[in-house]
């Protein structure tokens, strides 16, 4: 799931929260220009042996946080059986394992972990991903490689590879709710003059750099957002489908509002 997806969704179930704060549950991702393996940042389960691998974060504020303080983190990594597209299942509990703390910054690194929980099923739903250690994954009746699922292969969608399309369709229909809620279009004008400012007064100056030149979206979504048409039936799956893990999103979301509902009133 992509930082803008995780950005979009917070401030949509979050109205209230300022946009600085909602950088926050993009750290996970963000960190791993320094951290590297997504093991760690993500809590992922080895199904080998079902330890979770982890990292104890930083308390300090964002702000502040570098490489070297992020490399002296306690981190356990449980392994995983091999590399492929895509990687093992996050256990976003086991965060709280690790990080005792909580506060509102480890609660929205916390709800980046539920968030991808969600998503990870979502795409095994719509992806078989059984033989993916053997580079071979199945949708919609067609055998696909580690390949076509980057973009990198024949197969494309809208120019893209299937798991760029599927997180550009999900970004489309969070901005149709965004801008039926907000009366605000989440276009590129949006994320050049809202956005990234957030995550430059958020971050450190090293993280946010390496972390804005990520948050980029289609010409197709660019396109389709702008002329506030949000109609991407027809794409890798229909508009419905779409829509049901959107609603999805939000209920984990809210049930961790409702956890922690102390930091959102």
């Amino acid at each position: 799931m992509t930082n803008l997806n995780h950005f979009l969704s917070v401030i949509i179930m979050l109205p209230r929260i300022s946009k600085e704060d909602a950088t926050i549950v993009a750290i996970p991702d963000a960190v791993r220009c320094w951290t590297g393996e997504r093991v760690y940042t993500h809590f992922t389960v080895n199904p080998n042996t079902n330890e979770v691998s982890g990292i104890r974060y930083p308390t300090e504020a964002v702000k502040v946080w570098s490489k070297e303080l992020l490399n002296a983190s306690f981190k356990v990594n449980s392994g995983k059986p091999g590399n492929a597209v895509i990687d093992e299942a996050t256990d976003s509990e086991s965060f709280w394992r690790f990080n005792s703390e909580v506060s509102l910054q480890n609660v929205l690194m916390f709800l980046h972990l539920v968030q991808d929980s969600s998503y990870d099923d979502y795409i095994r739903i719509l992806i078989d991903t059984r033989k993916k250690y053997d580079n071979q994954f199945a949708f919609d009746g067609k055998t696909l490689s580690g390949n076509d699922l980057r973009g990198k292969g024949e197969m494309r969608w809208q120019g893209e590879g299937l798991l760029n399309q599927l997180d550009t369709q999900v970004f489309v229909r969070l901005a149709k709710v965004y801008y039926e809620k907000s009366g605000i279009l989440a276009n590129r004008q949006w994320i050049e003059n809202v956005v990234k400012p957030a995550f430059y007064e958020a971050y450190s100056k090293e993280l946010a750099e390496n972390t804005v030149r990520f948050l980029k979206i289609s010409d197709f979504a660019e396109e389709i957002i702008s002329t506030k048409n949000f109609d991407v039936s027809g794409w890798p799956v229909s508009n419905r489908v779409a829509d049901q893990f959107v609603q999805i999103l939000f209920t984990h979301i809210q049930m961790v509002i409702s956890r922690f509902s102390i930091f959102f009133k």
